[in-house]
This record gives structure tokens, C-alpha cells and sequence, in this order.
């Protein structure tokens, strides 16, 4: 009976060994964090999903303003990326206005809903000035 009974339990921790090497075979599941492209050193990005993810579209380092529907990028910013030495001030608005979210040199915001930006903008403009505290 003894015999038995450890046969059964060898039998049934083979069964869970094998149940777990397929789980771990299926990959990640289906809620995984994207993949985030990198923002290339000395670029303005703006991505098109929260925490960095999706093609973003990119700037460079001295551009001095931009109006984003230019490129088919105009109010679906989720995220975005200052890797200039600028500071960028990014609108809801075409070419400036009310609202805006401003970045410090080589700073990022990974998720414009805590700014009541999300997918809101439409214009930046680079410069030496300082951002309001």
C-alpha cells in the first residue's frame, strides 16, 4: 500500500512538472507590457500609448516648434519624451495656448492622463526658458 501511495504522489508531481513547463511555454500572457522603442538621444517623442509604448513620432533636438497634426500625430500623445536640451512645452492647442504640459531637459511623462493631456496634443515649442515652477 505504501508503495502505492508514493507512486501516486511521484505520478501526480510529474503531471504538475509537466502542466508548468507548458505554461511557461506559452509566453507571456496577453496583458504584457509592450515593447517600448527607445527615444534617440537628443529627440523630442511623443508615443501613442501609455508607459512609452507604440511607434512614436520624433523630433529633433532643434526643432523649435511644431504643430503634430503635420505628421498625422495630433491628439493622440499618451506619452512623451524631452532628450533634447531644450525645455519643450507641449499644448492642447495649435501653436500654443491653454492648456500645456512643460519638460525639463531629458525628462518624460509616462502618462499624460495624471496632466489632463492624454491624447490632447497638438503643438510644442522648444526653447532656452525655463519652465513655471
Amino acid at each position: 500500500m505504501r508503495n502505492r501511495n508514493l507512486r501516486v504522489l511521484a505520478t501526480g508531481i510529474a503531471a504538475l512538472g509537466a502542466a508548468g513547463a507548458l505554461v511557461a511555454a506559452a509566453g507571456p500572457a496577453t496583458g504584457a507590457t509592450p515593447d517600448v522603442i527607445a527615444c534617440g538621444n537628443t529627440r523630442i517623442c511623443l508615443y501613442p500609448d501609455i508607459g512609452y509604448g507604440g511607434q512614436p513620432w520624433t523630433w529633433p533636438n532643434d526643432s523649435s516648434d511644431g504643430n503634430i497634426s503635420d505628421v498625422g500625430a495630433n491628439d493622440k500623445a499618451s506619452s512623451i519624451t524631452n532628450n533634447s536640451n531644450y525645455y519643450v512645452r507641449f499644448y492642447a492647442n495649435s501653436y500654443g495656448g491653454e492648456p500645456h504640459v512643460c519638460l525639463h531637459p531629458h525628462s518624460s511623462i509616462s502618462d499624460l492622463r495624471s496632466y489632463s493631456m492624454n491624447d490632447k496634443i497638438s503643438s510644442f515649442y522648444s526653447s532656452n526658458t525655463a519652465c513655471a515652477s
